[in-house]
């Protein structure tokens, strides 16, 4: 019962700070007309992914004070931390005035909320995995991290469900979204709650103060900057492909196949029921063949199947859409399930936050996490209905030719 109260509050939370972060770009089109002007619907919807990739801009940073926190402090506290700030940020972006009342002041003030989420999100993710994985758990190592994975998938799934209720409920307009980020609010003080009953992490409690060190960001960046480089360049390559489902698709759906918001929603709820059932499964897989082959085995795939995956979500038919999106969150599932398992191997329990949140975080800010404004500018500067595959296949490669490398030249941790 003790293991099962870690797993389940550690997910719960995890699940809904990724929701709070990811409602942003379900509703990214009603939150372009609230806080924007109206003269330019593409330069809404463009400005509003960016304001959803400036919320990668500060993860590094948060990442950085609260993996210092859960190394030298422990890591309960930091997330209880991350989980309290992320639910007042949420809370402030549903009861944000709109453009029409405050002018120019709206965008700016949501830019500052979405960086504020950011913040505390780049101690969240990663700091949950480090503190689940380092109690020593009855379960498979392995699907505990596809369960994490999943926890992050469900957050999105439960953002399309809340904008699907909403639009079948009370219609979409300028004030209907902000619902979404108000119930997050109020679900994450009761989660809040929770934390505050939970253990700390058996690892670290076996850690001496001798060991903990006094800055640990400047042990990492000079001892440990191979296994950075690893972290920041597969972080990249894999919420690349987990934002073009997280971020991406619905402005696809709606904006360049003029699908209705309903059926969008519908679409990405599909691929993102797909994407959040199979991790625990792949998890299997990756015990019985080791996480680095399945890694390899499912980049390379990506590689040679992304373009015909967009040119199958790009086509009116249903059959096709359905199969495309379908091998989409195969592929998806199948990369980051190992994430977290990874990125812990490669760092000391007294690094370990700090390690895995800081690397983690930057790559997601440099490359994946403006995945969803760089797929938008593809298609409308190329017309080319696969140009955001492109992307994701160069950081394929990227990854691969610097794990190859990198391999026999790190030591690993477990």
């Amino acid at each position: 019962m003790r293991q099962f109260k870690i797993l389940f509050a550690s997910i719960l939370g995890n699940t809904l700070e990724y929701y709070e972060f990811s409602i942003f770009a379900v509703f990214a089109i009603q939150i372009g007309q609230a806080f924007f002007p109206s003269h330019d619907s593409v330069n809404q919807i463009l400005l509003t992914l960016a304001l959803f990739g400036a919320g990668f801009l500060s993860r590094p940073l948060g990442s950085a004070i609260f993996g210092h926190i859960g190394d030298k402090l422990g890591r309960k506290r930091s997330l209880l931390l991350t989980i309290t700030g992320m639910s007042v940020a949420t809370f402030g972006i549903g009861f944000m005035p709109s453009y029409d009342t405050i002018g120019i002041l709206a965008p700016i003030s949501l830019l500052m909320l979405r960086l504020l989420q950011g913040l505390f999100i780049g101690g969240e993710g990663a700091g949950s995995a480090v503190y689940v994985l380092e109690h020593r758990m009855k379960m498979n190592r392995n699907v505990v991290g596809g369960f994490l994975i999943t926890s992050n998938v469900s957050g999105i799934i439960i953002a399309s469900i809340v904008g699907l209720i909403i639009t079948k409920t009370v219609g979409l307009d300028q004030t209907t979204w902000r619902y979404a980020f108000i119930a997050g609010g109020v679900a994450g003080v009761i989660i809040s709650y929770m934390r505050l009953t939970l253990p700390e992490s058996e690892r670290f409690n076996e850690l001496s103060d001798a060991e903990k060190h006094k800055v640990p960001l400047v042990e990492l960046f000079t001892k440990y900057w191979k296994q950075m480089l690893v972290v920041v360049s597969f972080a990249g390559f894999s919420s690349g492909v987990s934002y073009i489902i997280k971020g991406y698709l619905s402005v696809h759906f709606q904006k360049f196949m003029n699908l209705s918001p309903d059926t969008s929603f519908l679409l990405l709820m599909y691929t993102t029921v797909i994407f959040a059932i199979l991790p625990p499964f792949c998890g299997m897989l990756s015990t019985k063949y080791t996480y680095r082959k399945l890694l390899r085995v499912t980049s390379i795939l990506i590689i040679f199947l992304y373009v015909p995956i967009f040119i199958l979500i790009s086509t009116p038919n249903y059959y096709a859409l359905i199969a495309g999106l379908t091998l989409m969150a195969v592929l998806a599932a199948s990369v980051l399930t190992p994430t977290y398992i990874y990125f812990s191997d490669l760092f000391p329990t007294s690094l370990r936050y700090s390690g895995v949140a800081v690397s983690f975080n930057i790559g997601i800010t440099l490359i994946g996490g403006f995945t969803p404004v760089m797929s938008t500018f593809l298609i409308n500067t190329t017309k080319l209905s696969y140009s955001p595959a492109l992307y994701i296949i160069a950081l394929a490669v990227i990854y691969l030719v610097l794990e190859s490398y990198m391999h026999k030249r790190i030591e690993y941790f477990k």
